[in-house]
């Protein structure tokens, strides 16, 4: 019972916003969306249970199906062009992939029940593993060949953002929170604007902030003021730890315009629906709600948004419409 509620906890922790460039948007006045894509559906077996996504420049969509053991690339159309991976250990299989990022030549995957970030290329043929010292689950490109990445801290320790290069070489570490006061307290999801800044969107904390590149706060934004999580006590082998209830915020992406749009959790009037605009500033600038729940959203650079339907069968790809 204990695994199982931590692996439905780990689960929800998809984190595929990559690097948009910068540019300060006008005051919003409305939001709308417009369906452009459904990629698959009941019956034709294009995806299982989907749990990361990215889209390149051209439209083509990468998709990683957690319940398929795969990673898949479709065709701007929705038509589904090489599937790559399957169950085990070895190189290029899956266990319990979550994590995607797409680089200029290369695909970044991590599975939360192995360690190593997974590399591809854009055809989908594994590269090689790039080694890492403990289990992450957050990973974003915030820049051209560099990755931020973090995991889960212990409780009482100082949670950490590492930055690697393209090969999986550290550059640097900053600090993001003083002290893990509970298990999950440090689950994220990261954004990067092109220009230093970089956007955490907490699960777990009413808490949603900007930083620079040194970990440096330059703003903190919350729904409801000052407030603590709702927690279970569960007993881990002899070992009290406290468990969240539910999330407050589920995922964090940039779009082209320098809109940060982070999607809520379980404690607004839509779960897993509402999604909030904030202007670079931290300033909110409006919210629109998503036609069905899902874990994620994605933006591509061509300003298109990317959600779940049908529990994971389907990616819906929407235009975002600012009025």
């Amino acid at each position: 019972m204990i695994k199982a509620r931590i692996a439905l906890a780990l689960a929800g922790l998809i984190l595929t916003a990559g690097a948009r460039p910068g540019r300060h948007p006008a005051v919003i006045r409305s939001i709308a969306l417009e369906e452009v894509l459904s990629l698959g559906t009941l019956d034709d077996g294009a995806l299982v249970q989907w749990t990361g996504i990215a889209a390149s420049a051209s439209g083509e969509i990468y998709v990683l199906d957690a319940l398929d053991y795969a990673l898949k690339k479709f065709d701007a159309a929705g038509h589904l062009l090489k599937k790559a991976g399957r169950q085990g250990p070895g190189p290029g299989e899956f266990l319990a992939p979550r994590v995607l990022v797409l680089s200029a030549d290369r695909v970044y995957v991590l599975d939360q029940s192995r360690l190593g970030i997974l590399v591809f290329d854009t055809d989908l043929r594994y590269k090689n593993t790039l080694p890492v010292p403990r289990l992450l689950s957050m990973m974003t490109e915030i820049g051209p060949g560099r990755l931020a990445v973090s995991g889960l801290t212990p409780v009482g320790q100082s949670a950490r953002i590492s930055i690697l290069d393209a090969e999986g070489r550290l550059l640097s570490v900053f600090p993001f929170l003083d002290k893990v006061d509970f298990y999950l307290a440090d689950s994220i999801s990261a954004a990067a604007d092109g220009e230093g800044g970089i956007y955490l969107a907490y699960f777990f904390q009413d808490r949603i902030e900007k930083r620079r590149p040194n970990g440096t706060l330059v703003w903190s934004w919350n729904l409801a003021g000052p407030s603590a999580a709702d927690m279970d006590k569960i007993d881990a082998g002899g070992r009290e730890i406290l468990i969240p209830r539910k999330t407050y915020y589920k995922s964090a992406a940039l779009d082209r315009r320098g809109h940060l749009l982070v999607l809520c959790g379980g404690q607004t009037k839509h779960p897993s629906r509402d999604v909030y605009v904030f202007d670079p500033a931290g300033v909110r600038q409006g919210a629109f709600v998503l036609p069905e729940p899902s874990h994620c959203i994605y933006v591509d650079d061509n300003g298109f948004l990317y959600a779940r339907a049908n529990e994971g069968l389907t990616v819906k790809k929407y235009r975002i419409i600012y009025h």
